[in-house]
């Protein structure tokens, strides 16, 4: 199975992070769930390039990429990903428009394991628990 590189982006503000959920359409492994926003990694694209591009056409906002925090890969039943998180500064406080979304939750990272999130999503937030 190929593996698809995808970028999600950490984004906290006033201590507590962005945590959206998917529509419930697509893959029915992800549909539903709580994700941290992003998307594929285009050819020739830095996971920086990517998670700025991904956010302004996920949620019209302008992020800056910090650093790299981790990376996990996941095999779903439909398809296998290379999931990178970026943390992200953000400049506003608007708040995200909703497009690939039906929701969205500003949680305290030890709240993070309250919520259903994708499986690679979850394999992250252990990671970044843990990095605390």
């Amino acid at each position: 199975m190929n593996c698809i590189d995808v970028v999600c982006a950490v984004i906290e503000r006033q201590g507590k992070v962005l945590c959206m959920r998917r529509k419930n359409r697509g893959a029915a492994s992800t549909a539903g769930l709580f994700e941290f926003p992003g998307g594929k990694i285009e050819a020739g694209e830095t996971p920086f390039e990517a998670i700025v591009r991904e956010i302004r056409e996920e949620l019209e906002w302008e992020v800056t990429p910090l650093e790299l925090l981790a990376t996990v890969t996941h095999e779903y039943p439909e398809f296998t990903i290379r999931l990178t998180a970026v943390r992200c500064g953000i400049s506003d406080d608007a708040e995200p428009v909703l497009h690939d979304h039906d929701d969205y939750r500003w949680l305290e990272p030890a709240e993070l394991p309250s919520l259903n999130w994708a499986a690679a999503d979850s394999r992250l937030i252990d990671k970044l628990i843990l990095q605390r």
